[in-house]
């Protein structure tokens, strides 16, 4: 877990959040993450806030596009992603 809380503080890209700090809860053996705030939710819940149930092609586009451009950015360094999610 440590690996990856170091591999995402060396990132910096406008599609991936951010982690402000991480703390370590040795005597509740917990790790606490402080990640950027993101107006708006997640994925899911903007998914589910659709009318229609789903989303546009321009709308699905854009949303695709920046998911790809994140996931590309990792690639470049050297950080492969096996678990995406809507949330």
């Amino acid at each position: 877990m440590f690996k990856e809380i170091n591999a995402l503080k060396e990132l910096s890209h406008p599609n991936i959040i951010k982690l402000l700090e991480c703390y370590t809860l040795k005597e509740e053996m917990k790790v606490v993450l402080i990640l950027e705030y993101l107006e708006g939710g997640n994925l899911r819940e903007f998914l589910k806030s659709k009318k229609k149930g789903y989303l546009e092609e321009k709308e699905a586009k854009i949303i695709f596009t920046q998911i790809l451009e994140g996931v590309n950015y990792c690639h470049r360094n050297n950080i492969i992603h096996r678990d995406l999610k809507l949330e």
